[in-house]
């Protein structure tokens, strides 16, 4: 596959849930998108930062663009073939930009804008209507009180606050614009893995995906696991790499 202006495709296969419409890249698509698109947000003054956006994502080289699609193989919509799953745009420094998110086996369901505000790196969300928005686990325990400590900002969505250690991202805090806390994403490094954790606003660890690394650094294994024990137990997804781009990036 050849990579042209910086554009990479990364194909993972994992299990779908729900079926809805799926969408192609059509030009009617990169309409709609632009015409979903929140205002862009401010790119100045950056924040600087130890890493860039496109360093966390593990992405190396100048990625411009990268389109993410998926496979099922084990549902009722096994026959859809590949599905988009993410589109993200950075700029020339690897700061992100955007991200447009699918769902439901390749409906458009949201997209993410990225900048900054008053000297925090924030970003402005924009869901795009769908049938199914929300859900309740039943026997959940009670959230823990989550008071709002601002007046809602409508300026933007999130706000994003970053800790590191050693020149390596380690933990990443989102807060809703009314100051509630949101998300919060821990990370570790090593020579043969990344690591990536997240957890609720209630401190529930949600889910967790391991990048397995070659001895050039280049991931060759996704193992990504929903540790919510839904059923009872870990959910865990394994991908192997297929191909790598010139750059050293997944591309299949």
């Amino acid at each position: 596959m050849k990579i042209k202006n910086f554009a990479l495709l990364l194909v993972i296969g994992v299990c779908t849930t729900i079926g809805l419409a799926q969408e192609k890249l059509t030009p009617a698509l990169w309409k709609r998108i632009e015409a979903e698109s929140p205002k862009p947000l401010p790119q100045s003054p950056v924040v600087k930062r130890e890493t860039t956006d496109a360093q966390d994502d593990g992405l190396k080289g100048k990625a411009k663009r990268v389109i993410s699609e998926y496979r099922s193989y084990t549902d009722v919509f096994a026959d859809r073939g590949r599905v988009l799953s993410n589109i993200d745009d950075y700029d020339q420094n690897g700061n992100q930009l955007r991200n447009v998110s699918f769902a439901n086996g390749g409906k458009m369901v949201g997209i993410h804008v990225y900048g900054y505000i008053d000297g925090f790196r924030s970003s402005l969300y924009k869901s795009v209507p769908r049938l199914y928005d929300r859900f309740t686990v039943v026997g959940a325990p009670p959230p823990k009180p989550n008071p709002p400590t601002q007046e809602p900002d409508k300026r933007y969505t999130y706000k994003y606050e970053y800790s590191y250690t050693g020149g390596n991202l380690t933990l990443m805090r989102m807060f809703h614009n009314d100051g509630r806390r949101g998300m919060y994403y821990k990370y570790s490094t090593s020579p043969t893995e990344r690591s990536t954790s997240a957890f609720t606003e209630d401190d529930e660890h949600n889910w967790r995906m391991v990048y397995k690394l070659d001895d050039k650094g280049n991931e060759i294994e996704h193992i990504s696991a929903d540790v919510r024990k839904v059923y009872g137990y870990d959910t865990v997804y394994r991908i192997h790499n297929k191909a790598f781009d010139e750059a050293g990036n997944w591309i299949q």
